[in-house]
């Protein structure tokens, strides 16, 4: 299998992940168990297959992951659901405003599941891994 391929289709799951996450569709505790144990799944090969950039694999994993504990956070604090309205400070279905916390839970998965996999990556290329 060609090397970029690795990457294009690590790329799919963290894409489809992100679609939903916007869609509000990851509030369901459920169905992030069930994306988790997938992603998982998908993680292993990414992280055993000696090609670098395999690693792009654990994309997904990586995403769900730090929403899930991000999520939880601030559950905890608030006492109900994060919410992210990409275009103003105001999500209307809600009926609230948002806060920084309301966006780092949804933007920091995103920027942890580009980052971390290319240090795997990085890593593998020198033989840390």
């Amino acid at each position: 299998m060609d090397r970029m391929t690795f990457v294009y289709i690590g790329f799919i799951p963290m894409f489809i992940l992100y679609m939903f996450a916007s869609y509000k569709k990851l509030r369901n505790n459920r169905a992030l168990i069930i994306l988790s144990i997938t992603s998982f799944l998908l993680a292993i090969p990414g992280v055993l297959i000696k090609v670098p950039e395999a690693a792009m694999l654990t994309g997904a994993f990586i995403y769900l992951i730090s929403y899930s504990l991000l999520r939880y956070i601030y559950i905890k604090k608030y006492s109900f659901e994060p919410t992210y309205n990409k275009s103003s400070w105001y999500d209307a279905n809600e009926g609230r405003r948002q806060n920084w916390l309301d966006v780092i839970v949804y933007v920091m998965p995103i920027l942890l599941s580009m980052i971390v996999p290319v240090a795997i990556i990085i890593a593998k290329a020198k033989g840390l891994l």
